[in-house]
């Protein structure tokens, strides 16, 4: 399965320097491995208590981390 976290406000060019509030759009779990694309995969998304509670556990984890650090730069 793939973890796809849709996320907004950081540009590609300045890597999020300067730039507006950043904020994360939405995150889903895919079946098999998914390819990176520019447009909302969630809709194909696995309910959630079909996924593997380490791996719920695991990406839970890693948005809690996202979401300290921007607190932190406040």
């Amino acid at each position: 399965m793939t973890a796809v976290i849709q996320y907004q406000g950081i540009t590609v060019l300045t890597g999020g320097v300067g730039d507006d509030d950043q904020y994360i759009d939405y995150c889903a779990f895919l079946p098999g491995k998914a390819a990176a694309k520019y447009f909302r995969e969630y809709e194909k998304g696995m309910p959630l208590g079909t996924i593997d509670v380490i791996v719920l556990s695991e990406v839970l984890s890693d948005l809690e981390l996202l979401r300290e650090k921007g607190a932190l730069n406040q």
